[in-house]
């Protein structure tokens, strides 16, 4: 399950301070604000779970903006592996963190970017493996299958090795904003979203710069020119370096932005091309496969896996089930207990997650079997979680405390 984006703007130094390790996880968690487990510092500002099936890494954010972030990574028993402090994420503007799989035999890396800094740490070790900067305000930053993209001012596209920080390339995108990288058989593609060239941009000013400054910032506006494209980031990197190449799409498809939120799943991209309409394209050519109304009584939702749904049936209750995310067909679905309404869903891995007024319930993708349930205990939050092959690792949280849970599962 993906962590949430948090933002801000400021700018921290790194620290490679070994941190002490916590304790083994019990099944009562761990207290991620007590000073007692994690001393020095007051953690638990926005927590971040990522890994790997084998691997899971906890990033939290200190609640003093002028202290950097604690990594500490756990395995599927609980057990505590590094520990580290670095720079990033905190509350920066398009801040987003995520593990990046290198070619076969390679560590994924955790990449983040603060300011103007993109860095990655070593998802074995913990240690920074490079940093990746620029002068120019650095923005959405996604990758996938060894390549790291980000968006420098809006203007141009960084593609970056994510084994050791080398600029492989860098694409004219003036007019195009980044929103997603996505794989596909043959290697990632950025994609982004391109208003009507020449068009003219009303802005608004906003304190999104480095420590709150003020600056002018687009606003996106309905453009009927709009596109929706896909760009080949993977390969070889051009004879030119980093020089600024043209930007050549593999496809492009009409996309009038009232949403510019993109979810590459299993094949398709899926975005909200207009208010209240949802909408599939092929991911190798940009064909529209669907289009549908949103419905306010229906949660839907994708990842890497596919697709999934919790909707009402017709006597009020609730079921939820997967579905083919290239035409929406159901695969499978099942009923909530009567009386339980669905909050928000995820999936992964194998797994759908549904967190619903009881509590959790975690099954199997392919076919609903349960693989657990959790009930989260009263005036508790449940703000993140993420499953495995073998483990499901999640946060409660009440006011400005956070606990850390970990369960092992039977394998898929």
């Amino acid at each position: 399950m993906r962590p949430l984006l948090v933002l801000l703007t400021t700018l921290l130094a790194a620290s490679q301070a070994h941190a002490d390790a916590p304790p083994p996880l019990d099944a009562a968690g761990l207290a991620l604000t007590r000073p007692d487990t994690l001393p020095r510092r007051l953690y638990g500002w926005s927590t971040w779970l990522l890994g790997t099936d084998d691997r899971h890494v906890v990033v939290t954010e200190s609640a003093h903006l002028d202290r950097p972030a604690r990594y500490q990574s756990f395995d599927n028993k609980g057990r505590p592996g590094w520990s580290a402090d670095h720079a990033c994420p905190d509350f920066d503007d398009f801040t987003t963190i995520f593990v990046v799989e290198g070619p076969k035999g390679q560590d994924p890396r955790i990449v983040c970017k603060i300011g103007k800094q993109i860095i990655a740490v070593d998802l074995a070790t913990g240690k920074e493996a490079w940093r990746f900067s620029d002068p120019r305000p650095l923005y959405i930053t996604a990758g996938a299958q060894g390549r790291v993209a980000v968006s420098v001012a809006n203007q141009a596209l960084a593609v970056i090795d994510a084994k050791d920080g080398r600029e492989l390339m860098r694409l004219d995108t003036r007019g195009a904003v980044l929103e997603a990288v996505a794989p596909t058989p043959d290697g990632p593609f950025a994609l982004l979203v391109q208003d009507t060239p020449g068009r003219v941009e009303e802005t608004i000013e906003l304190a999104v710069g480095e420590g709150g400054a003020l600056e002018r910032v687009p606003l996106s506006g309905d453009d009927p020119g709009r596109k929706l494209i896909a760009v080949a980031i993977g390969g070889p990197a051009p004879k030119s370096g980093a020089a600024l190449a043209p930007m050549t799409p593999r496809w492009a498809a009409p996309f009038e932005g009232y949403s510019f939120e993109i979810t590459p799943t299993l094949g398709a991209v899926i975005g909200q091309p207009r208010e209240n309409v949802r909408a599939a394209w092929d991911l190798a050519d940009g064909k529209l496969l669907w289009e549908r109304p949103m419905r306010s009584d229906e949660l839907v939702f994708f990842g890497e896996d596919g697709a999934a749904f919790a909707r009402p049936d017709e006597n009020g209750d609730y079921v939820f089930g997967a579905m083919d995310p290239k035409t929406l067909a159901e695969r499978w679905k099942k009923p909530l207990p009567p009386g339980v309404k669905p909050r928000v869903g995820g999936l992964g891995g194998g797994d759908l997650g549904l967190v619903t007024t009881a509590g959790f319930l975690l099954v199997r993708y392919a076919d609903g079997a349960e693989r657990t349930a959790i009930t989260v205990p009263d005036g508790r939050e449940l703000p993140n979680l993420r499953s495995t092959s073998r483990s499901l690792i999640w946060v409660t949280q009440r006011d400005a405390e956070r606990w850390l849970h970990l369960q092992g599962l039977p394998p898929l």
